[in-house]
């Protein structure tokens, strides 16, 4: 294998891996109305039973402002009567039937509008 063909094949594994932690997602960010950075971090929570500040710092590269940007985030997902959970020396997470409601709001936002006008088959 040549250094062209490994380097494909490791952009290949970033993108399966952020499509795995849900990075980048536009309809999580659209859905929420959140910044880029927030978006990531929500669909970690999504993608992982608990999410530690050093977790954030590796994987999203969030060095100083982890506390922070997870401080906005809760009071983002407040609006949508969705809590983020925390605990000393275990980290972040979001509850299961929680995780479940922000999908559905995710797929109903990007789900088809219904053709109010065309014939009935």
């Amino acid at each position: 294998m040549n250094t062209e063909d490994e380097a494909t094949a490791l952009k290949d594994q970033v993108r399966e891996l952020q499509s795995a932690l849900n990075l980048g997602d536009e309809d999580i960010r659209i859905t929420f109305l959140l910044p880029p950075q927030l978006g990531d971090i929500l669909g970690v929570l999504l993608a992982k039973p608990v999410v530690t500040t050093e977790t954030l710092q590796r994987k999203l590269g969030i060095v100083a402002e982890a506390k922070v940007s997870m401080y906005r985030l809760r009071k983002k997902m407040d609006q949508f009567n969705i809590k983020i959970y925390s605990q000393s020396h275990v980290g972040y997470w979001i509850e299961p039937a929680d995780k479940v409601r922000i999908r559905q709001m995710v797929a109903d936002r990007t789900a088809p509008e219904p053709d109010l006008f065309s014939e009935p088959a």
